[in-house]
């Protein structure tokens, strides 16, 4: 489920100021904590969940989840990016307009990660290690539009 929260205001008294903003919250992706080292159970399957509780990773980024000992039983990093436009537009003869933008987008320049490893026995268990795809830094774009 994404959720898009968005508005747009012409200002009034201005001769074509516009301002608009799109707000993108979302949860964070189930994950799976466990552990390929060990196989408790001896099934012969080295993907034994990890016990109920609260773990931690270690490294650069790390991470902290409550796990319920069950598959996907974590929730991995949120989502949150805010872009905002502003713009002007000029009215022109013959009904032409000339449309003139900036936008800015992830203006919060919050990082949004993809969901850490889970398994235990990696480097990088619970550290948070690549952005999520669409994922960027504060970018700045000016555009035009002339429409006729």
């Amino acid at each position: 489920l994404q959720v898009r929260i968005s508005g747009q205001s012409i200002l009034p008294h201005t001769g074509g100021v516009s301002f608009s903003w799109v707000a993108r919250p979302l949860s964070g992706s189930p994950l799976s904590l466990i552990d390929s080292n060990t196989d408790a159970d001896r099934n012969g399957v080295f993907q034994e969940p990890l016990a109920a509780g609260s773990y931690s990773g270690t490294g650069p980024n790390p991470f902290t989840v409550e796990n319920e000992n069950r598959r996907n039983g974590a929730v991995g990093p949120g989502f949150f990016q805010l872009d905002l436009r502003g713009g002007y537009t000029f009215r022109l003869p013959q009904s032409r307009t000339l449309n003139l933008f900036v936008d800015v987008f992830n203006v919060t320049n919050r990082a949004n990660f993809n969901n850490p490893t889970g398994d235990r026995r990696s480097t990088d268990f619970l550290n948070l290690v690549a952005l999520r795809a669409g994922a960027v830094p504060t970018t700045l774009q000016v555009a035009a539009r002339f429409q006729f």
